[in-house]
């Protein structure tokens, strides 16, 4: 309840606040109470992780960057996980519904198609008409050249992308986990598929 609660919340004010609760953790990590010190520490630690992650990415000694490496294979490496499709996007439809921008985006290469669900993230993606990847795993579109994010809502017509997916936590892939972040939380009726397939 409380994770549903919190989704809510962050989906109305934006991700940003994110930087100033994690801040607030830390904070509180310093308190006198065993308990609350480590669930503020434990919060403070994942809320920062994707923030390693792009310093990581963008580290100016990285040597990737330094060797004009491919930045997507680079990505792929430091998330651990593996790309799933190279395209340009043909379709994109999408609606903002409940604080959620809902849509589809279709992907064609010379794999086949890819298309991507999405609300507000991209939860499914399905190959050929088969589901490959789903949330709470992570499903990532890149510009095929710099290895840029992009989001499901700069998505455009047009677009040469690269698809990734790398692991979420373990611990999404429990029965409480999935129950939160799983295919069926968001009303898709399909098990769960891990990144690596």
């Amino acid at each position: 309840e409380a994770a549903a609660l919190l989704r809510s919340a962050l989906s109305a004010v934006g991700w940003s606040t994110v930087h100033s609760v994690s801040r607030s953790a830390a904070a509180n990590a310093s308190c006198r109470c065993p308990v609350s010190r480590a669930i503020a520490r434990h919060l403070h630690d994942e809320l920062r992780a994707p923030w390693r992650t792009r310093r990581k990415l963008e580290a100016r000694d990285d040597p990737a960057r330094d060797a004009k490496e491919d930045p997507v294979a680079r990505a792929v490496e430091v998330l651990g996980g593996r790309e799933l499709f190279d395209g340009k996007v043909v379709d994109v439809q999408r609606a903002t519904t409940t604080g959620f921008a809902r849509g589809r985006a279709v992907v064609e290469g010379a794999a086949g198609t890819l298309e991507l669900l999405f609300q507000n993230e991209h939860l499914i993606a399905r190959l050929n008409d088969e589901i490959i990847v789903t949330t709470p795993d992570l499903i990532m579109t890149l510009d095929a050249e710099r290895g840029e994010p992009i989001t499901t809502e700069g998505l455009r017509y047009g677009q040469r992308v690269r698809v990734l997916a790398a692991p979420s936590d373990p611990r999404w892939h429990s029965e409480g986990g999935l129950a939160l972040a799983g295919p069926g939380y968001f009303g898709y009726d399909t098990p769960s598929i891990r990144f690596d397939g």
